[in-house]
């Protein structure tokens, strides 16, 4: 399955700055529009930090263009996944200096990383708490996608046993 990290910089007029797309290192693209159309085309997924509620706003027609139809969104999955961080943004590091402009380009290849970091953290989790995550979730926008992706299927079908067996009826 291959899949495509994208980033948007965009004004508060709500205008497009800035594309970047990342697949992996050296396959990469900061650029305009029609470029990134044409860089991002071929994908099965699309996948960046709040890309569901942010960036498809502003990218419908690209997408559509591209013939991309499946998302994984890595906001909503850090915060389920990592719950105990006090923030779920994504993290900038080379932009400890405020005067350094933000990297669409750079913030894909960030997000590629998180997804990286969530897969294994959700990978690590018990068997019973994915199968519960799974149960309750797949249906959802913002984590269907994830679980496409990494193809999960379940163990236990049964959620109300799983839910009463985990947490001790609590």
């Amino acid at each position: 399955m291959s899949i495509v990290f994208i980033d948007l910089e965009v004004n508060n007029q709500d205008k497009v700055l800035d594309y970047g797309a990342y697949v992996k290192k050296n396959v990469h693209f900061h650029g305009n529009k029609k470029k990134f159309t044409k860089f991002i085309k071929g994908n099965e997924y699309i996948c960046g930090h709040n890309v569901l509620m942010h960036d498809l706003n502003y990218i419908k027609e690209e997408v559509k263009s591209a013939g991309i139809v499946k998302c994984v969104d890595t906001l909503p999955l850090s915060a389920l996944l990592f719950a105990k961080r006090t923030y779920h943004r994504l993290v900038k590091d080379y932009k400890l200096d405020r005067n350094i402009l933000n990297n669409p380009m750079v913030d894909a290849s960030l997000s590629h990383t998180l997804l990286v970091e969530e897969i294994e953290q959700f990978e690590s989790l018990p068997s019973n708490v994915k199968d519960i995550y799974y149960l309750l979730l797949r249906d959802k926008p913002n984590f269907s996608g994830f679980f496409q992706y990494i193809s999960y299927v379940p163990m236990n079908n049964r959620l109300i046993e799983l839910i009463k067996e985990t947490y001790n009826n609590e």
